[in-house]
């Protein structure tokens, strides 16, 4: 919103992600829309990025990479699977979009994997609504 001034407050949520909790809008009529416009999701990655991004960067880096070897057993890979979703959910708002993305994935494959992880107790039941990473 280049014609605006916006301040925002983070607060760390219990999974350690910071969360937005505080927004300040300076400029002329702030309206539904304008309030609309406001890139949440956006602010809380970058926000995330910015302030634990080394360690972000070398905790994805030290995990084994996210691909099904030949002969692995279906629970290994969805242990692979949770330790990747949980790493990336710390971090991004849409952790299975960015798993896809860094991996070359498709999101529905990824989703279809989190769901096997979720089924075999390596991850939480997911909640209704919007996504809040775990």
């Amino acid at each position: 919103m280049p014609e605006a001034a916006m301040f925002a407050r983070f607060e760390q949520g219990s999974t350690g992600r910071w969360l937005l909790t505080g927004v300040l809008l300076l400029g002329e009529a702030v309206t539904a829309d304008r309030l609309r416009k406001v890139p949440v999701a956006a602010l809380e990655n970058s926000w995330n990025l910015t302030v634990d991004g080394g360690d972000f960067r070398a905790e994805v880096e030290a995990l084994p990479p996210l691909k099904r070897e030949p002969g692995m057993p279906p629970e290994e890979f969805s242990d692979l699977v949770a330790q990747h979703y949980t790493t990336w959910a710390r971090y991004v708002a849409h952790p299975a979009d960015a798993m896809a993305a860094e991996h070359g994935i498709k999101v529905p494959t990824v989703h279809t994997w989190i769901r096997e992880a979720r089924l075999r107790g390596f991850l939480p039941p997911a909640r209704r609504g919007k996504g809040r990473g775990l």
